[in-house]
């Protein structure tokens, strides 16, 4: 890093003393160019001085300072003789001195000749040029002096040089390669002769004036120059020195490739020609500097250089045009001058510029000024007039008072740099005038301009810059323009070769311009005020950053843009307010084009006016404050392009015209925002003959039409991407559209505007897409013969109130697609349509409500949709939540069609006003497919088919409509039809009369499935009519008997439908006659009100046996309906007592029935009101007839047996009646727990059957009848299951295994920790079996079914508990053997290393398994150990067995008590029934064996004891260990007392838990056990008790062995007794009312899973952590 520090700090200052250097450098060469050294007089020993006098004698004198001579003249031949090679000082005195006699004299060579005065101070030349040179480099260091300080300065030089004491006159001289040098002297020049010239410095010699002067005083002849500088010679004049002629212009002074220096001298009437050579080599070189010229008149030609710094020039002027030669490279620089322009005089009054710029000239005008006097007329055609490709740079020149009749500057051929220029008081034709020509322009500021105007031509105002020729280019930068004129002109472009000189600026009109090349005019950062206006034609136009203001242009476009013009403007400002139907801000003509960028427009009246092809493109322009009251604002005409991109419109005001005029195959693209606009009488704008619009995101918002925004005819084409339109108002329409023109809109929105019509349009064609539709008051389209196309619209927040309609179609095919028209107010239709196809996809006409029709003489129609003539489609369309408050929703009239498909949804609409419907159709048909209508409220209706209309309905929805009148769904009159009914749905449809339908006088056949197949009809409402119904049509009587439920006669009005006319309240006479064999008696005559379409009268159609018949006959007269019928006498229902006596059928009291004539007390488990008899909760009811009656006997009969356990409902009644009459025995069953409910209703619809004990999952066998012989396979016990997870069974083989290893590894040392946790599980898997919600507990008592409400396989019971006692077998065999000991000492595997680091009592358990390898043969350990295993599976092992073989009967069937859909001891059955009985008697068995040797174990006790005696002393002497054990292998009766006995009470005293007392206290748990299941099974059908003995049982076995203490060991002892709290919690909680009453039983079923569990892990928590801890502690302290 510190060296790139130093690298780059040496780099810095050699660049530092380069820049230094060349600075230096620069100084130097500007001195030496602009104040170059006067030659320094040579002072050497050999100069010679000569000396002239008044008192000298040219005689006698020698011409030293004693002697000096008295003529010029004698001094004159004196140096022609003397050695040119000394210096030479002529000394003159004070004097006139006359050399007109005088000879030329002619010098050559000499090296220094000096003419100066007596006692003239020779160091004076040398300190003037000290004091030059100073002057020149401050020079050079302040260019910008002020001009007048200088010509202060020169103007008292000049005064203090008036008077010279030494005058030489009428001095000829020639000088040739000699230097000479006048100091102090004044020459006069009188007369000349014809021919002379007075001073001739030729062959590189060089002239010094340094104070001095030369006076021409008198005339002379202008053939010849009077002085002559030629061939490298040097003219230099020097502190206050003066050339001067009294008359004007009188001569010349030439120079050829010669030098001209002056510095801080005059020129006075001088005519000067500098001549310079052919080549560079020969250049005349002219340096003057603060000095003054007065009335100098400047020509060159060749090379010459000019350079004029800190000169005052008076009067004169300029030419250094090459006449007739080759072009050069010369320069002429003017630097810090000031020039004061005066009227020619003399010979000079034919000159027409004042500076006059020649070939190849480098013009340099700069820092100067250029004026002339205020009242005074310089006659000058220009002021510069540059040709023949010249540079001219004119910078920061003043240009004040100057006049010229014609151009101000002319250039042919030239470039042209105009910069930083101040110009005040012109008075000039033009300014600039360009002929092939290129200008830069630079900060120009003019004020108090004249112009000469003139009538020639176009030109009627002054013109700043006008191209007359081409190839020409502009360029204008930070110019102030503020007057009137046209600032820039192309327009007169000269194409003809004429050479009239006196017709034309200096002849440069006539030039040809044969170069069609285009000029380029680019204009920069300038300000245009108060013009006439541009003028371009053929070219190229640039414009950024420029402000221009018309306010006087009466006459002519401020811009005009011809023949292929091309105008790009950018961030611009433009005003041009005139009132014209004329004059436009822009004229864009025959194939032109402009493009404005970021623009502003204010203030003005017509824009553009586009025509002949040509194009014009706003962007990002700003419009605002236009007025118009003729003319279009915009016009574009005849295949031209207009475009509108981003731009801003705003206050546009447009009284008798258009805004935009677009015709003749013309194209407008616009953007941007429009907003306050007034438009009068004529359309925002016209688009015609065949003209297309794009328009793509415009914003038009808050303007007001008097008539049209947009008319468009002569198949033109309007589109709209993207736009808005907000709070637009008009009196008409919006949008005409006539004549095979085109309109479309897409993502477009319309809010908040006001109008007539947005669209009338005829023979058009109208898109619309993606539209917004917002709170817009006016009609929305009127069309006629159009084709119009509508896609994602949306319609929204219309309070159009004033309106006949929305939208109105004649003749036109219309197509809306994705169409939302959403939370309006319509006073009329929204659609009318005639003669018209309207086809609707996705069409969504949400919220909208029509207002009540106040004026109805107004409109046509107030419907929503009123279409005649007209095919309508609604394809998936959606017609919701609309609200009609006068007339119908939708009208389709005369030969309409009307279609809804594609699952169209029609919901939520209301219908308000009375007798209209949703759709009313007069002679149409109306198609409904794959579509629906919900929620449709009307008072009338929701369809109404009236003259010769049809209705089609496929699979069509309609569900709950309602309406106050007739048909929920459609009302059909007597000419209507309905043409197709087919897989529709009606649900949940009301109406006052007819639910769906109502039919005038046409019966139709509804639930016929040929003619309307696949229909559904459901929870439909009406008065009358559900479904269908019809006017009042039929009147009928239905008599009560045995098989009805009437209790009286009654009289029904029906329709044709059979639906009772309950609308209306009728009276109606009946007349009953009673018919013998003989004669017919009158027996009642009775006026019946028919209220709900029915009434009965009081009358039993009893009679005695001589009675055939009664004749009943009804009339309603409203009506005008009767019917006559023949009642038969009365027979009474089952229910119902019949009285022979009297004919009367009676009831039985509330809470009996009737049971073979007699009246029976129903079970308190039944409600019995008359015929209303069915269960209450938790029981079902089965009515057993006689024949039933017959087959349970029979039945019950053949299924009985000794040998079976059967059990009875207590809820049922066994007694049995053989009346002839009644409605059966009634018996009703307790169902298991929540499976049953009120009127036999199951759980769910997955129980049925009676009891709810079959399942709908079970495997189908064919019809019910064969279902009910079959057992169920789809449940889990009482439960059935809602599915079957036959991986279910991998989880359950698991558990096997786990448990029987568990039993494996601690069947040695099985404590008070295993036994109990597991018999507490499986007693409460057995205890709940009949409760939901059970989950893991069935695992216990080996049930493959343990997930509630899942089953593993579809399998009936017995063959589920056949699995289980094959499992309990599998157990016991894993448990029986040493598999997990062995295992866990296996040395191959990992496991035994864990269990024997984390196995508790591992140590107790391994010393156990040694001693069973010791004693292995050891018949009571062995024993002993098995008993242990049978204890912990007995309780499942029994519930399996029993549940086999318990059963109970319903309706005199016996069926398995445990699976119902069982029939008990059936083929399969009776196998499973065989071995569990067999099984179970083995069991009893051995048990009653081992408890009577419990009465007499004393004595085998003892007698065992005497042989184990011997025994032992045979082991002592024998070694012989086998002898004993074979002893009672050998006697099989002896082993199973004495093996009991050992098992029961074995000498090793610390094997036993029990105390000696209560070592039978085993048979006691497997008493209790065996009880608990016993009942759990016969009470599964009883469960009110249940629980109570349960608990009951469990709180006697519990206090028994809290009081009797059996357990030897006090630990055990507790934990029992708190195993049994725990258990007898369980009992108490589910059995509680908070819980039961509270809870499901799902919810309690999933509690006692909880509870059991938790319960299980506290016990083993509290066994591990305190009880085998302290026995551990306890054996450490003894073994301390």
């Amino acid at each position: 890093m510190r060296k790139k520090i130093i690298f780059f700090s040496i780099l810095l200052i050699f660049f530092l003393f380069i820049n230094k250097s060349f600075q230096q450098f620069d100084n130097s060469q500007l001195q030496s160019l602009q104040s170059p050294q006067s030659p320094q007089s040579s002072q050497s020993i050999n100069e010679i001085n000569l000396y002239v006098n008044k008192n000298g004698n040219d005689t006698s004198g020698d011409g030293t300072i004693t002697s000096p001579f008295f003529s010029i003249c004698k001094i004159l031949n004196l140096i022609n003789q003397t050695s040119p090679s000394q210096p030479i000082i002529v000394n003159i005195g004070i004097g006139n001195y006359s050399c007109t006699y005088c000879i030329r004299y002619q010098f050559e060579n000499f090296i220094d000749i000096k003419f100066q005065q007596y006692y003239y101070i020779n160091d004076t030349i040398n300190n003037n040029n000290n004091n030059n040179n100073n002057n020149n480099n401050n020079n050079n260091n302040n260019n910008n002096n002020n001009n007048n300080n200088n010509n202060n300065n020169n103007n008292n030089n000049n005064n203090n040089n008036n008077n010279y004491e030494v005058i030489i006159i009428n001095l000829n001289l020639m000088f040739s390669n000699s230097r000479i040098e006048i100091n102090g002297i004044q020459f006069i020049y009188e007369q000349v002769d014809i021919g002379n010239m007075i001073l001739v410095i030729d062959n590189q010699s060089e002239f010094i004036l340094n104070d001095s002067k030369i006076l021409f005083d008198g005339s002379f002849n202008l053939t010849y120059y009077l002085i002559s500088v030629e061939n490298n010679s040097t003219l230099m004049l020097y502190n206050q020195s003066t050339i001067e002629q009294n008359n004007n212009y009188s001569f010349k002074i030439y120079f050829l490739t010669s030098k001209l220096t002056i510095y801080n001298s005059t020129l006075t009437n001088q005519y000067i020609t500098f001549n310079g050579g052919e080549n560079s080599n020969l250049l005349g070189l002219f340096l003057i500097n603060y000095s003054t010229f007065n009335y100098c008149f400047f020509f060159t030609k060749g090379y010459s250089n000019l350079y004029l710094t800190n000169v005052d020039v008076i009067g004169g002027y300029f030419d250094t045009r090459l006449l007739g030669s080759k072009t050069n490279n010369s320069e002429f620089i003017i630097n810090n001058c000031n020039i004061i322009i005066k009227k020619c005089k003399g010979f000079c009054n034919g000159i027409n510029n004042y500076f006059e710029i020649g070939y190849g000239i480098k013009f340099n005008l700069i820092n100067s000024k250029l004026q002339a006097d205020s009242n005074e007329d310089t006659n000058y055609q220009s002021i510069l007039y540059g040709t023949d490709k010249s540079i001219i740079t004119i910078e920061k020149v003043l240009f004040k008072n100057l006049s010229t009749f014609k151009s101000f500057i002319i250039v042919n051929d030239c470039e042209i740099i105009f910069n930083e220029n101040l110009g005040t008081k012109i008075n000039t034709k033009s300014f600039i005038k360009l002929y092939s020509s290129n200008l830069e322009l630079n900060s120009l500021d003019f004020q108090n301009f004249q112009f000469i105007s003139t009538s020639q031509g176009n030109e009627n105002n002054f013109i700043f810059i006008e191209i007359k020729s081409l190839p020409s280019n502009l360029t204008i930068t930070n110019l102030n323009y503020n007057f009137n004129g046209f600032p820039i002109l192309i327009y007169n472009i000269d194409n003809n070769n004429n050479s009239n000189n006196s017709s034309n600026d200096n002849g440069l009109d006539s030039l040809d311009n044969s170069n069609n090349n285009m000029p380029i005019v680019e204009l920069f950062n300038s300000t245009f005020l108060n013009i006439q206006g541009f003028k371009f034609k053929n070219s190229i136009i640039k414009f950024k950053n420029v402000t221009i203001e018309s306010i006087n242009n009466d006459n002519n476009n401020l811009f005009e843009f011809l023949e292929s013009t091309e105008f790009e403007c950018e961030e611009c400002f433009f005003k041009n307010p005139i009132l014209s139907n004329r004059i436009y801000l822009f004229s864009i003509l025959s194939k032109s084009s402009i493009n404005l960028l970021n623009c502003k427009i204010t203030n003005s009246s017509l824009i553009a006016l586009i025509e002949n092809e040509s194009s014009a493109k706003f962007e990002k322009t700003i419009f605002t404050e236009l007025f118009s009251t003729v003319g279009e604002v915009l016009k574009c005409n005849s295949n031209c392009r207009l475009i509108i991109e981003d731009c801003n419109f705003e206050r546009v005001y447009c009284i008798t015209s258009n805004f935009l005029l677009i015709s003749n195959s013309s194209r407008l693209e616009m953007s941007g925002t429009l907003s306050n606009f007034g438009i009068g009488i004529e359309p925002f704008a016209i688009i015609n003959s065949n003209s297309f619009v794009y328009v793509d995101g415009i914003t038009m918002n808050s303007t007001v039409f008097q008539t049209n925004l947009f008319s468009i005819d002569s198949s033109s084409n309007l589109e709209f991407f993207n736009s808005e339109f907000n709070g637009l108002f008009s009196f008409g329409t919006m949008f005409l559209v006539y004549d095979d023109s085109r309109l479309s809109f897409e993502t477009t929105s319309l809010i908040g505007n006001t109008f007539s019509i947005l669209i009338d349009s005829k023979d058009s064609i109208i898109d619309f897409k993606n539209i917004e539709y917002v709170n817009n008051l006016g009609k929305l389209l009127s069309s006629l013969g159009d084709h119009i196309d509508f896609e994602s619209f949306k319609i929204d927040s219309i309070k159009g109130i004033s309106f006949v309609n929305l939208f109105t179609f004649n003749d036109s095919r219309v197509h809306f697609t994705n169409i939302t028209i959403s939370n309006n107010y319509f006073m009329g239709s929204v659609i009318e349509s005639y003669n018209s196809d309207l086809e609707f996809t996705e069409f969504n006409f949400i919220s909208n409500e029509n207002l009540y029709n106040l004026n109805e003489n107004i409109r046509i129609s107030s419907s929503m949709y009123f279409v005649e003539n007209t095919n309508v489609e609604f394809e998936d369309s959606t017609i919701l939540f609309n609200i009609q408050n006068s007339d119908h929703f939708i009208y389709i009239g005369s030969d309409s069609k009307l279609k809804f498909t594609q699952q169209s949804n029609i919901q939520g609409n209301n219908i308000l006003s009375s007798g209209s419907y949703l759709i009313y159709s007069s002679e149409s048909d109306i198609i409904i497919d794959y579509s629906s209508f919900k929620s449709t409220h009307s008072v009338t209706g929701s369809i109404g088919l009236f003259s010769q209309s049809s209705i089609s309905m496929n699979k069509a929805l309609f569900t709950n409509n309602s309406n106050s009148f007739n048909g929920g769904v459609a009302y059909i009159d007597e000419t209507s039809k309905i043409s197709k009914l087919q897989s529709s749905f009606f649900q949940l449809n009301s109406a006052s009369i007819g639910g769906v339908f109502y039919t005038e006088l046409i019966k139709y056949q509804l639930f016929n499935n040929i003619s309307f197949p696949n229909n559904y009809f459901g929870k439909n409402k009406a008065i009358y009519g559900d479904i269908i119904a019809s006017v009042p049509s039929i009147v009928s009587i239905e008599l009560p008997d045995l098989n009805s439920s009437l209790s009286k006669p009654t009289i029904k009005v029906e329709d044709f439908y059979k639906n009772l006319i309950s609308d209306r309240v009728y009276l109606s006479n009946v007349t009953i006659s009673k018919v013998t064999l003989y004669n017919s008696i009158i027996v009642k005559n009775e006026q019946v009100v028919l209220k709900g379409g029915f009434g009965t009268f009081d009358f039993q159609f009893n009679a005695p046996p001589n009675v055939n018949y009664f004749l009943v006959s009804v009339l309603i007269k409203e009506l005008n309906i009767s019917v006559e019928i023949k009642a038969n006498r009365t027979v009474c229902k089952d229910y119902q007592i019949y009285n022979n006596e009297t004919g009367i059928c009676t009831s039985c009291p509330m809470g009996s029935y009737n049971y073979q004539g007699s009246c029976k007390i129903c079970s308190e488990n039944i409600i019995c009101m008359e015929s209303d008899i069915h269960s209450i909760n938790n029981y079902y009811l089965i009515i057993q007839n006689n024949n039933n009656n017959n087959n349970s006997s029979n039945n019950s009969s053949n299924s009985s047996s000794s040998s079976s356990i059967s059990s009875s409902s207590s809820g049922s009644n066994d007694n049995d009646d053989n009346n002839n009459n009644g409605i059966g025995f009634l018996k009703v069953y307790e169902c298991s727990i929540g499976v049953c409910f009120e009127k036999n209703k199951c759980l769910n619809e997955l129980y049925r059957g009676n009891l709810c004990s079959r399942c709908i999952n079970d495997t189908d066998y064919g019809n019910d009848d064969e279902f009910e012989m079959y057992p169920s396979n789809g449940k889990n016990l009482v439960r059935c299951c809602k599915d079957f997870k036959s991986i279910l069974f991998l989880p359950y083989v698991l558990f096997l295994i786990i448990f029987g290893l568990i039993l494996s590894l601690f069947k040695y040392n099985l404590s008070t920790l295993i036994i109990p946790i597991v018999l507490m599980i499986q007693i409460n898997s057995i205890i709940f079996i009949s409760y939901p919600g059970i989950y893991l507990l069935q695992l216990f008592r080996f049930s493959i079914d343990f997930i509630d409400d899942i089953c593993s396989f579809r399998l009936i019971y017995y063959w589920k508990s056949f699995l289980s006692l094959i499992s309990i077998l599998v157990v016991f065999s894993i448990g029986f053997s040493n598999l997990s000991f062995n295992i866990i000492n296996s040395s191959s595997s990992i496991l035994p290393q864990i269990a024997k680091r984390n196995l508790m009592n591992f140590k107790l358990i391994e010393k156990n398994y040694k001693l069973h390898i010791k004693f292995k043969n050891d018949f009571k350990r062995n024993l002993k150990v098995k008993f242990n295993l049978i204890i912990l599976l007995f309780q499942p092992l029994l519930f399996n067995l029993f549940s086999l073989v318990i059963s109970k009967e319903i309706n005199s069937i016996n069926y398995l008590l445990i699976d119902i859909s069982i029939i008990f001891k059936n083929s399969t059955h009776s196998l499973f029934y065989s071995i569990s009985l067999i099984l179970l008697i083995l069991i009893f068995l051995i048990l009653t064996i081992l408890i009577l040797n419990c009465f007499f174990y004393k004595i085998i006790y003892n007698n065992d004891n005497n042989n184990n005696n011997k025994n032992n002393n045979n082991n002592i002497n024998n070694n012989n260990s086998n002898s004993n054990n074979n002893f009672y292998y050998n006697k099989f009766i002896k082993i199973i007392s004495i093996g009991s006995t050992y098992l029961l009470f074995n000498n090793n005293k610390k094997s036993n838990e029990y105390r000696d007392q209560f070592k039978w206290w085993d048979f006691i748990i497997i008493l209790k056990s065996i009880i608990i299941i016993i009942i759990s099974i016969i009470m599964l059908f009883n469960h009110v008790l249940f629980i109570l003995i349960i608990t009951t049982i469990q709180f006697i076995f519990s206090y028994l062995q809290f009081v009797f203490h059996p357990y030897k060991k006090l630990t055990d002892y507790k934990l029992n007794n708190f195993l049994n709290l725990l258990q007898l919690v369980i009992l108490v909680m589910i059995d509680s009312k908070l819980i039961g009453s509270n809870e499901s039983l799902f919810n309690i079923g999933l509690l006692i899973t909880i509870l059991t569990f938790t319960f299980s892990l506290i016990f083993s928590i509290i066994y591990y952590k305190f009880i085998i801890n302290l026995n551990q502690n306890n054996n450490k302290n003894k073994n301390c």
